[in-house]
């Protein structure tokens, strides 16, 4: 059963007096672990283990015989979520029924320069520090899905986010070798690159070929290629500025190869991307969940596949304000005596989940009426408006709370309902 420490004093009376909480520093190849118990005394000398099968066997036989010396049969295990490394650790532990929680990086840092006064850093060092703030409460249950629908969604948007970021590159490549060889192919498409010019160059190979094709070759390889939205017109005006370019035409053949070679990789990219993202689709049909996500004007697939991939269940949260933290868009102010700084968001969190929740405010904003009556109200209305990008986060915060909403109660959008607590000014309203 999913246990929920989410406030701080149940996350502290979770550790007990026959409690041992042992720290781990995780790296790549190897991890140290130190155990203190419910007093933060160390009871056993630390131990190295390898990030193999014996190593954590190796790591085990430790912690029986720390248990037994200590007659303490509560295990909890604390580790600090190091890149993706310490995925193994964690899911073997599971597996054979310890509790596992993260304790945050940042957290670890800071405490160790107070601890010794200074930044020293090393692994026994690190693993004490985490066991220290684990017994304190300063720990998270790992949110990321490990089984079932919500796993091969995150693992399918992970994959995703690689491609798209591949097809970016890509792209600037071309861009980068299409304004030395044809500068004026930007006068057929204004963002991205066209697909009309990519068949060309990748049948003919040079602006030198696609001149001797003239009119009539342009179109034919259209055809040959099935490169839609491209007739006799685009063939002629192709042709013309083919004819009058002041792109570089003497070049090796190994500049053809180049293109031809950059071109194939952007296709098989392309076609990649949409191959992913039919199965995130395909996906998403088995999570019923997913439905009532996108009857909300303007989020669609790839932005719930990614919202719900990482927040995964939502039983896991007992307050919207959860999700909000996950995020990094947790409302933080300093202030001290009479100075009182202004409020602003953490800039903790995931990184991925913020993109998206942010990606998806900007759409909303332009597609969704309701959502875009919010984003005026807060720029433009209100006794103090915000800057845009301040109301853009505020717009992402507000589909937060509306997605814990009709994920935890199961109900459909509603507009009217979603806009109730916004108080605008009666005359406003009139």
């Amino acid at each position: 059963m999913q246990k929920n420490y989410n406030m701080q004093n149940e996350k502290i009376k979770r550790i007990r007096e026959k409690t041992l909480v042992i720290g781990v520093d995780i790296a790549k190849d190897n991890h140290y672990a130190r155990v203190l118990n419910w007093r933060k005394i160390e009871v056993a000398k630390g131990i190295n283990f390898g990030n193999t099968k014996e190593g954590f066997e190796k790591f085990l036989k430790w912690l029986s015989k720390v248990k037994k010396q200590e007659d303490s049969p509560d295990v909890l295990v604390a580790m600090e979520p190091t890149g993706t490394y310490y995925f193994v650790f964690e899911e073997y532990l599971e597996r054979i029924g310890i509790e596992v929680v993260i304790v945050n990086g940042r957290d670890v840092r800071r405490t160790s320069e107070v601890m010794g006064n200074d930044s020293s850093k090393n692994d026994p060092r690190d693993a004490l520090i985490i066991s220290r703030l684990a017994i304190d409460g300063r720990y998270s249950e790992s949110m990321r899905p490990k089984t079932g629908n919500y796993a091969g969604l995150r693992e399918l948007v992970s994959l995703r986010e690689l491609l798209e970021e591949d097809q970016i590159r890509n792209i600037n490549r071309l861009h980068t070798l299409f304004s030395q060889i044809f500068p004026e192919y930007r006068k057929f498409k204004k963002r991205g690159i066209s697909s009309g010019i990519l068949s060309l160059y990748k049948e003919l190979g040079s602006l030198n070929k696609i001149v001797q094709a003239g009119e009539e070759g342009i179109y034919s390889v259209w055809r040959q290629t099935g490169t839609t939205n491209y007739g006799r017109g685009k063939a002629h005006l192709v042709y013309e500025q083919a004819r009058k370019s002041i792109g570089i035409r003497q070049r090796s053949q190994a500049t053809e190869h180049k293109i031809k070679t950059l071109i194939r990789i952007y296709e098989m990219t392309q076609k990649e991307l949409e191959d992913t993202e039919e199965k995130i689709r395909q996906q998403l049909e088995q999570m019923p969940q997913s439905k009532l996500l996108m009857e909300i004007k303007g989020i669609g697939t790839i932005i719930t596949a990614g919202i719900l991939s990482e927040i995964g269940d939502i039983k896991n949260y007992k307050s919207y304000k959860q999700i909000q933290k996950l995020a990094g868009y947790a409302i933080v102010s300093k202030s001290s005596g009479k100075y009182h700084g202004k409020e602003k968001s953490s800039k903790m969190g995931r990184k991925l989940l913020k993109s998206i929740l942010f990606r998806a405010a900007i759409v909303l904003i332009s597609t969704n009426q309701a959502f875009r009556s919010i984003y005026d109200y807060f720029t433009k209305n209100r006794n103090n408006p915000l800057i845009k990008m301040k109301a853009v986060i505020a717009i992402a915060c507000k589909l937060i709370r509306v997605i814990y909403t009709i994920l935890k109660t199961g109900t459909k959008y509603d507009e009217k309902k979603m806009l109730k607590d916004i108080h605008r000014p009666k005359y406003l309203t009139a």
